[in-house]
């Protein structure tokens, strides 16, 4: 009768090590896909405050642009001046196709810039397309009025 109880309590013992075991697995799996989850959101999280971060600082150095005191024609001659230089020649460059409705404002706007009118031009590209010979209204015709 030992013997049969011995086996029963060592049966009893095999079966209740397999319950721990799939229960450790169980729960292994569990704490596995907790730690998952808690990665992947705190990732996440880490990332868009990075991006807030990085916007808000982007934001702060643009604004500090923007407020920032613009250079003035005396500015620029008072520098050239001191540098024993001439004021900055600069060109504008104008693409234009097709656009003969708004480029004459364009470049009225641009001639009545606060510098001199010697060290700066105004280039407005085009291609042949634009050259008409019917006498049609294209931006070439107009860039040729203001050159």
């Amino acid at each position: 009768m030992d013997h049969i109880l011995h086996l029963k309590l060592e049966l009893l013992l095999v079966q209740f090590v397999k319950c721990l075991q799939e229960s450790y697995a169980v729960l292994a799996d569990a704490v596995w896909s907790d730690w998952l989850t808690f990665f992947l959101i705190a990732s996440f999280t880490i990332g868009v405050l990075q991006s807030f971060r990085t916007y808000f600082r982007a934001r702060k150095t643009i604004r500090d642009q923007i407020d920032a005191p613009k250079p003035t024609l005396e500015w620029v001659e008072r520098l050239a001046l001191e540098k024993g230089r001439k004021v900055p020649f600069f060109i504008i460059l104008i693409p234009a196709l097709n656009e003969a409705d708004v480029i004459a404002n364009t470049i009225s706007s641009l001639l009545q810039l606060d510098y001199p009118l010697e060290r700066y031009a105004v280039l407005v590209i085009t291609d042949e397309r634009e050259k008409s010979d019917d006498g049609a209204l294209t931006t070439h015709n107009i860039g040729q009025k203001y050159s």
